[in-house]
């Protein structure tokens, strides 16, 4: 007997099949959420390939593809699912990744697989997981990501008809294929442009020393080297048959890094080529007493095109993700990456100086700067009194030394009590009782620059001067330097001429020895100082690097400053650390340590100071107590030299220094003591920092020791942070510096720092110039 058309199925059955519940409805609201989904995604940042069209399409198809698949897995391969998005899951993505989690719960045991259930979980789940916050080791949630869909992709696979999966199959099978084929040929386009890439980094490099150097026509030939390399490297890399590299997740990244290197290489060097091309170095240099303003004018457009590729060339390799670049990759463009972040300010700050030279150099007018010729054989705060001073004219490109002189002449210029000061009103406030509108000679009391030459723009027109666009100031250690260009001069009334190697001594010591008080000694001093700038600027400069090597030092121990009445060229001034301004705070630390003279002797050249500084910080607080030493050894005899140097007009035996000692500090001074005992301070205000001063008398042959204890708040949001400022004096400092936490605090190790147990020491060293301190801001 043949069997009914339709039999019922058994109830055993049915529970083996477990049918799904799918209406057509269902269907076009599955695809809806897919497609929901996979916009979803677009909005992640997730970077497969590193370039992000590619990026876009493949988290867009694997979500929509995973959501897909969740309405026909199993119930179970949700669950796992939702389970891993809920462990990941952190903040407010708890909440979808919670509903995915009780969802699938729900419908366990239901009798009926509900497909659009399924979806929902899978297209919830998967947003998270694109979401999660990056945990455990690096890669470790990319390959969650990767890992939780994976039963549901195979659970959906399995219960695809045989037609369907023989399909995946093929489409699988030819993409792999196809992405291997990309990435052989890219790893053929990388054997093949290694070299040019190397070769265009060196050159690169070579054409900046060369630049540096003032060797325009190497800079010139190194630069078209590097652009030929560059240009043939991007033909390999970026060829038609090695760009379907980039969409390989992984492939990709490395192809994004050689593309990024390449482009932003050739954008520089062409950049390079152009400034070159206008600007002949030797043309631009300060020839016979004469820059060429033109020229430098014509410089200015590409020299600031160049600066802006260079920082956009140092944004984007900065904002360059290297954590799945391979290691020889990396290496080499971390290399090519701090390149350019070396010549970024470079390019930025030689932008600055081309925009700022022909104003400087007289091109939209004549311009006057005020030279004051100072000596730390008697100290001020700015490093010492004004000897002598001169007028510098500078027009249109040409400068000379148009007035020199003793500041006497200044001084008599006018009667005590008529010329009048208007501030600044720290500077009054302080040095007002002092009369420096009455004694031009002592107005470098503040060891804040631009201060002393606001002053002397004040001074100068009141006292038979003109009014002046700036003001420079050069020591005796700097004349000498300048003394590097100029040659020996012939001083009238020296045995020997004055050279880079004894001016120094010449003129802070010898000269007060061989001629005490007398005015053949102020001649003298005159005489050195006027043909040195007169010699200087009639004559030629070599090129900046040589310029900076001599000069560079001189500008950061404060013993060469510049100050411009025009504030972009006095922001200038202060991106050169030139302007001889005492550190800004900015939340950080900062000590600064200034004797002055009152002794009107030249008794400094033989005082010692040897400076230990300890902090202490707890970040818990953002509270810093430190304790500052300081030692003042006077070496001064007693008898044997001339009263000019030895003596003072307050009755105090001979080789005694009097002086006034000032503190500058952020930090309020909790107790201050003098050989073991307390004293005195009297506190105030300057520049933004305290300061805390003392006048005191240090006997010949005689070493005084400080010690101060100091404590505040700081913003140590970003880490620690201390500047010691240097004064310009005859014996550089010597500077021990400790950094410690509080217990159950710890440090990293950072440059200018080295490690030694549980604190930070720089170690005893010599402070010539600005000194700064960092502990980072992983303070832990």
């Amino acid at each position: 007997m043949r069997p009914p058309p339709f039999r019922a199925p058994s109830s055993s059955a049915s529970k083996r099949r477990r049918p799904s519940a799918l209406t057509r409805y269902d269907s076009a609201a599955i695809v809806a959420l897919a497609i929901a989904a996979a916009l979803g995604a677009v909005a992640v940042s997730a970077a497969p390939t590193g370039f992000h069209s590619a990026d876009v399409v493949i988290a867009a198809t694997a979500a929509g593809l995973v959501t897909m698949a969740g309405s026909k897995a199993r119930r179970w391969a949700g669950l796992v699912l939702a389970a891993v998005a809920c462990a990941v899951a952190s903040g407010l993505l708890l909440i979808p990744a919670a509903f995915a989690l009780v969802l699938s719960l729900a419908v366990t045991n239901r009798f009926v697989r509900l497909r659009l259930v399924g979806a929902v979980v899978a297209a919830l789940s998967m947003q998270v997981l694109f979401r999660q916050d990056p945990i455990g080791f690096h890669g470790a949630s990319s390959l969650i990501g990767v890992a939780a869909p994976l039963p549901v992709l195979i659970s959906a696979h399995n219960l695809c008809r045989s037609r369907i999966r023989r399909r995946t199959h093929r489409i699988l099978g030819a993409t792999s294929s196809i992405l291997l084929l990309a990435t052989a040929a890219f790893g053929v386009a990388m054997i093949l442009a290694r070299h040019d890439l190397e070769v265009g980094a060196t050159r690169a490099r070579s054409a900046l020393q060369a630049a540096r150097s003032g060797d325009a026509r190497t800079a010139q030939r190194k630069l078209s080297e590097a652009a030929n390399a560059f240009r043939r490297s991007a033909s390999l890399t970026g060829s038609w048959w090695a760009a379907p590299a980039r969409v390989v997740p992984l492939v990709g990244q490395q192809a994004r890094a050689v593309a990024l290197v390449t482009e932003e290489g050739r954008k520089v060097v062409r950049s390079a080529q152009n400034t070159a091309a206008v600007g002949d170095y030797h043309r631009l240099k300060y020839r016979t007493g004469r820059f060429d303003v033109a020229r430098l004018r014509e410089l200015q457009g590409p020299l600031a095109n160049s600066a802006a590729t260079l920082v956009q060339a140092d944004h984007q390799l900065a904002d360059l993700d290297r954590s799945w670049l391979m290691g020889p990759l990396r290496s080499r463009l971390d290399e090519f990456a701090k390149a350019i972040t070396r010549a970024t300010p470079e390019a930025a700050l030689a932008s600055s100086v081309v925009d700022a030279a022909p104003g400087l150099l007289g091109a939209d007018g004549t311009r006057h700067y005020f030279i004051a010729f100072i000596t730390p054989a008697e100290l001020r705060g700015a490093g010492g009194f004004i000897g002598n001073y001169g007028e510098l004219t500078a027009r249109n490109g040409r400068v000379r030394l148009t007035r020199s002189g003793p500041i006497s002449d200044l001084l008599l210029a006018a009667p005590p009590g008529k010329r009048r000061l208007t501030g600044p009103a720290d500077y009054l406030r302080r040095y007002g009782e002092f009369s420096p509108a009455d004694y031009f000679q002592d107005v470098t009391f503040s060891p804040h620059f631009p201060f002393d030459a606001n002053v002397i723009e004040q001074l100068y027109p009141q006292s038979g001067g003109r009014r002046v666009d700036g003001v420079l100031s050069v020591d005796p250690f700097a004349l000498a330097a300048l003394l590097r260009f100029t040659g020996p001069i012939v001083v009238p009334g020296l045995d020997t001429p004055l050279t880079s190697a004894n001016a120094a001594d010449t003129l802070l010591r010898q000269q007060y020895v061989r001629f005490g008080d007398r005015k053949n000694r102020k001649d003298l001093l005159v005489e050195a100082s006027r043909i040195t700038f007169d010699k200087l600027t009639k004559g030629s400069l070599p090129a900046p690097r040589e310029l900076a090597r001599v000069l560079g030092p001189m500008v950061s121990q404060r013993r060469i400053m510049l100050h411009a009445i025009r504030p972009s060229e006095q922001r200038l001034f202060t991106r050169l650390r030139a302007d001889g301004a005492l550190p800004t705070v900015d939340g950080g630390d900062v000590l600064s340590v200034v004797t002055s003279n009152r002794g009107n002797d030249k008794i400094d050249t033989f005082l010692h100071r040897d400076l230990s500084y300890s902090a202490t910080i707890d970040p818990s607080t953002s509270r810093v107590s430190a304790a500052l030493t300081v030692k003042l050894r006077n070496d001064a005899p007693q008898s044997g030299l001339p009263s000019v140097i030895i003596g003072n007009p307050y009755k105090s035996p001979s080789g005694t220094n009097l002086m006034t000692l000032s503190l500058y500090s952020p930090l309020g001074l909790d107790l201050a003591t003098l050989d073991g005992r307390p004293i005195g301070m009297q506190p105030d205000e300057e520049a933004g920092l305290g300061v805390y001063s003392l006048d005191l008398a240090i006997p010949p042959r005689t070493t005084r020791v400080f010690r101060f204890q100091l404590a505040g708040g700081l913003d140590l949001e970003t880490g620690y942070r201390l500047v010691v400022a240097p004064q310009p004096v005859t014996n550089p400092d010597w500077i021990t510096v400790d950094v410690r936490t509080r217990s159950g605090w710890h440090m990293n190790q950072s440059p200018g720092l080295q490690l030694r147990g549980s604190f930070l020491t720089s170690g005893r060293r010599r402070l010539s110039e600005e000194e700064r301190y960092t502990v980072d801001g992983r303070l832990r």
